[in-house]
């Protein structure tokens, strides 16, 4: 975005440049001119003013002067000159040519933003549709770390015990955490177990085998924990413990998390759809840029335009002044040539053409077609 911005700046910069450099061109052009002017024009025109009073030319009846097509040609002649070595001759075409490129640049934008469009509301519609996924994962996510703290916890306080074992307290930790993580997929894989059962003989069968297993096992965790109580305390307790009810607190968790596990633990499905879901979430913020992308891209096309537009039609308002100061410097030499006419006639009359400012022949003049200016707003606005 800001390298699109820098890129706008030099462009307009540019244009600025253009302008500056070909107003200049034409006011040099310009006063080249008024010196030709005063220098050779005036000259040749009282020159001509004198000769033709002398001959009281044009006649007091006359309507439509002649004499003065000289000063039409010689005119005529610098506006051919400026027209073909004016720089703006071409704004024109370079205007047509600059919409025919946005036009093409805004159709292949447009397209691409409607694709973008259609994406957006199609991942939007799937993430409205997959939204309950995202919700199972969250309610799992929840209570996951219920299930990790009821798997290893009691595993973790019971693991003292294995210094029966290993004399080493950080080396029976260790084996502690190991033996939590253990209970933790213990319980993994029994939910898949009581999931894949079918009838409710089938799942109280499994549940009653899983129980089973793990309690074996805390069973055994129960007699080491009852010897190491012993040995702590050289044989006196002062109550009477039993390896059950370890056993018993330790399952009590075990059956806790199992359940846990298999009330929201998600579906292989469901994962599935969850991550489609965040595939579709990343999209939607990547087509969010894409598409901003392109719009603020579309939007610098359009400026982009406006600006060349604007200075090529500056440039042809020039060209405008220039041929409106070659028509104002025709109309003064021509007023010349009527002054000192009627100053040295010697009939003292005054010809009915030069009373008619309208007899005048009118230059050819290119660059006052209002076309070149305005034609361009409405082909830009075209629909595409």
């Amino acid at each position: 975005m800001f390298k699109n911005k820098i890129k706008n700046q030099n462009k307009s910069r540019n244009h600025k440049n253009l302008v500056t450099v070909i107003k200049a061109s034409d006011n040099q052009y310009v006063q080249q001119l008024e010196e030709v002017y005063v220098e050779e024009i005036i000259p040749i025109t009282l020159e001509k003013a004198k000769d033709d009073a002398s001959h009281n030319v044009p006649s007091s009846e006359t309507k439509n002067f002649i004499q003065s097509n000289f000063l039409t040609t010689r005119f005529n002649r610098e506006i051919i000159n400026y027209k073909s070595s004016s720089q703006n001759s071409q704004q024109q075409f370079h205007m047509n040519e600059e919409i025919k490129i946005f036009k093409r640049q805004k159709t292949r934008l447009l397209e691409k933003v409607k694709k973008v469009k259609n994406d957006l509301r199609i991942k939007e519609r799937a993430i409205e549709n997959l939204k309950s996924y995202r919700e199972r994962i969250a309610q799992y996510n929840k209570v996951f770390p219920g299930i990790l703290g009821l798997c290893t916890g009691e595993a973790l306080f019971s693991a003292t015990s294995l210094q029966l074992l290993m004399p080493n307290m950080l080396l029976s930790l260790l084996v502690g955490c190991v033996f939590g993580v253990a209970l933790y997929f213990s319980a993994l894989i029994g939910c898949n177990i009581l999931r894949r059962t079918n009838t409710r003989i089938q799942f109280i069968g499994a549940l009653a085998l899983i129980l089973s297993i793990v309690g074996g096992v805390f069973l055994t965790l129960g007699n080491f924990r009852i010897e190491y109580l012993k040995v702590m305390s050289n044989g006196q307790t002062g109550f009477e413990l039993s390896a059950f009810q370890f056993m018993s607190i330790q399952l009590f968790m075990f059956t806790c998390a199992l359940f846990l596990k298999y009330n929201y633990l998600p579906l292989k499905s469901e994962i599935e759809k969850y991550q489609q879901w965040k595939n579709a979430k990343k999209g939607i913020q990547k087509d969010v840029r894409k598409k901003n992308d392109l719009e603020n891209t579309l939007e610098t096309l359009e400026q982009n335009l406006s600006t060349s537009l604007i200075t090529r039609r500056t440039l042809i308002s020039s060209s405008k002044d220039v041929e409106l100061k070659i028509k104002a410097m025709y109309e003064d030499a021509y007023q010349v040539y009527v002054s000192k006419n009627i100053h040295f006639r010697s009939d003292s009359m005054i010809p009915i053409c030069f009373e008619d400012n309208q007899g005048l022949p009118p230059l050819t003049l290119y660059f006052q077609d209002d076309s070149l200016l305005e034609f361009n707003n409405a082909d830009m606005n075209d629909e595409i």
